[in-house]
């Protein structure tokens, strides 16, 4: 039939997904699509009014009840369920799902992992139960198919929107027309959210026991697959499988711990080999001599690289407690060996859907409760910053005492609170410690607080300060005078300056002279690590650290300068003169400001501007 017969409506259904098959079979699926396309649309143009963690929540929430409504639409399909149960199971599941990411604190969920678990559903829900005869070879081309699709739906949705952006930008550029900040993020939210998801589930296969050619493939995409198992997947495995062992080897030899990421680059390599099996499965007898050692004796062989990924993972747990991603490590750790257990027993009768069933089991209840990942990991940190209070008498009774601010933790456990607090702040999570703070008035978790408290906010409650010295990593320093102070400079009878220095690592020094008389003068030398005063005549010198001179001016309420420099009590960063004796003459330093990077050996940039008092000792 020609386009003029069919009409225009013709035309635009031929050019748009199959949306009505795609809503007939699933319409939960649609709308839940649509819906979160909509909640994505009034959040980009201001109409909600949420917080960053609440729009990831809500978005995983509609990705994880999507997915679970899928798979029980497949699932009723294959085994032809009526749609009282169809709809019952799903909008059940969907409530569940809704309920946990509305309270995720009292859950405990982790909603990354629920709906990665989640996400796994669909490719299993019509084989969960056994007919009769291997079900392998349709598992496999079933799941074949569903995720190729979702690969093309995926691209088909990125072109439609990045085409309609690229004519909305030509548009505003030929033509002065203005769309709005808002409609290229509407344009990839349609694309993304609603387009590519339509797409998918309009090509999604009603028949679930078409079996994938077993042995040498004939189709183009199995072909492609076949080839990137043969030639790409599996020869990199089985080298990086040697490398592992030899590793294990040297530490055996040297008696150390393996490093603490060798855990994540054995995660990678075990899902990646998991993935392969799965992949290799159609032509595991005839894709080649490799492909077949492959697929034989892969699982027995991750035995070694599982023990190097566990004792990577409790060293960790030992000096750092649990995390989110330590937990998955050691999750990892348990698929992989279970596999390896099961796989190497039942080496003639494996059933592949094993492989992803277990992991969305694991996955799934690592997700949520008090064992799962998020609360495991709160607690074990808690744990370890209130033992670190406690030792230092920073908590008391469940309560955060009172500190004076001069107070401070040895290095090493100021350096661990502080990152304990960061870690439960990136996750939404600092909420956990909240009862410490309760009565105090200045609450930072007080219900009429506007903003959740931040780490350096909760450091400053804590008590927590390091000086420079005590941090083995570069950190920044800068100093100008911000507060007004009287600075007594009786004695001092001229004033030389202002003498300015820009030090890096290829230059480390700087050196400048100063007239301190007709006859005399001062060598003035500026390093990364001190100023040194000299006076050739009389053999005298005299040298300022920078270490202490940052300890100083970055003190509260300025107590003390150094030598027999005045003394400054005003708040904030007053300016301070740092006088010295040298030979017969009194010499001050007035810095005007320094900025630098630093780090334990000393300053590895810096400039400043420092002006020079002189006179005669007293």
């Amino acid at each position: 039939m020609s386009a003029s017969r069919k009409g225009l409506g013709g035309v635009i259904r031929s050019l748009a997904p199959d949306v009505a098959n795609a809503a007939r079979r699933f319409p939960l699926a649609v709308l839940l699509s649509a819906s979160l396309t909509a909640f994505h649309m009034l959040d980009i143009g201001d109409v909600l009014d949420l917080s960053g963690d609440a729009t990831l929540r809500i978005t995983l929430g509609h990705v994880s009840a999507f997915f679970w409504a899928l798979a029980i639409a497949l699932r009723a399909e294959a085994v032809d369920w009526g749609a009282t149960r169809r709809f019952g199971l799903a909008l059940a599941g969907i409530g569940v799902i809704a309920a946990l990411h509305a309270f995720p604190r009292t859950a405990g969920l982790q909603p990354s992992q629920l709906c990665a678990a989640l996400a796994i559903l669909p490719g299993l829900a019509p084989y969960l139960a056994r007919r009769g005869g291997d079900v392998g070879p349709a598992f496999w081309q079933f799941n074949h198919q569903l995720w190729l699709g979702l690969a093309l739906a995926l691209v088909g949705g990125g072109l439609f929107a990045g085409g309609l952006s690229v004519i909305v930008v030509t548009l505003e550029l030929l033509f002065g027309l203005d769309f709005g900040a808002s409609v290229l993020a509407d344009t990839w939210t349609v694309g993304l959210c609603l387009i590519a998801p339509i797409n998918w589930l309009s090509l999604a296969a009603s028949k679930f026991g078409e079996d994938a050619p077993v042995g040498v493939p004939t189709d183009f995409t199995t072909r492609a697959v076949d080839n990137i198992v043969k030639f790409i997947l599996v020869p990199l495995l089985l080298v990086y499988t040697a490398i592992l062992y030899a590793y294990a080897v040297k530490i055996a030899v040297d008696g150390v711990l393996p490093k603490g990421y060798l855990g994540s680059l054995i995660l990678a390599y075990g899902g990646l080999g998991a993935l392969t099996i799965f992949l290799a499965y159609p032509t595991r007898d005839g894709g080649g001599p490799l492909v077949t050692l492959f697929w034989r004796h892969w699982f027995w062989l991750t035995a070694v690289p599982v023990v190097l990924l566990f004792l990577a993972a409790f060293a960790r747990i030992g000096q750092y407690g649990v995390t989110d991603e330590r937990y998955l490590v050691v999750l990892a750790g348990i698929w992989l060996a279970s596999l390896a257990v099961l796989f190497t027993v039942r080496r003639d009768d494996r059933d592949i859907r094993l492989l992803p069933l277990s992991l969305c089991l694991l996955l799934g209840l690592a997700s949520v409760g008090p064992w799962g990942t998020a609360a495991t990991s709160v607690r074990s940190q808690t744990a370890e910053l209130a033992a670190l209070l406690e030792k230092h008498g920073r908590l008391k009774g469940g309560r955060i005492a009172e500190v004076t601010f001069d107070d401070r933790l040895p290095a090493s456990d100021a350096k661990r609170v502080n990152s304990i607090v960061a870690y439960l702040w990136r996750g939404n999570r600092l909420d956990a410690i909240a009862p410490w703070f309760s009565g105090r008035s200045d609450d930072p978790f007080a219900k009429d607080m506007a903003k959740p408290p931040r780490p350096k906010r909760i450091a400053e409650l804590i008590g927590v300060r390091t000086a420079i010295r005590s941090s083995s990593r570069t950190g920044s320093v800068a100093y100008a005078p911000d507060q007004p102070a009287h600075l007594d400079v009786e004695g001092f009878t001229s004033f030389s300056g202002p003498y300015q220095f820009m030090l890096s690592q290829k230059r480390a020094t700087r050196e400048f002279t100063v007239e301190a008389r007709p006859d005399r003068r001062i060598k003035l030398t500026v390093s990364r690590t001190a100023i040194t005063l000299e006076d050739p005549a009389s053999g005298a010198s005299d040298r300022l650290p920078f270490r202490k001179l940052v300890e100083t001016v970055q003190r509260p309420n300025g107590l003390g300068a150094l030598a027999d420099g005045a003394q400054a009590t005003q708040p904030g960063r007053p300016p301070y003169l740092f006088v010295h004796k040298l030979g017969d003459m009194r010499i001050g330093l007035f810095f005007q400001h320094f900025t630098g990077n630093c780090d334990e050996s000393g300053f590895r940039y810096l400039t400043g501007r420092v002006w020079v008092m002189l006179g005669a000792a007293p």
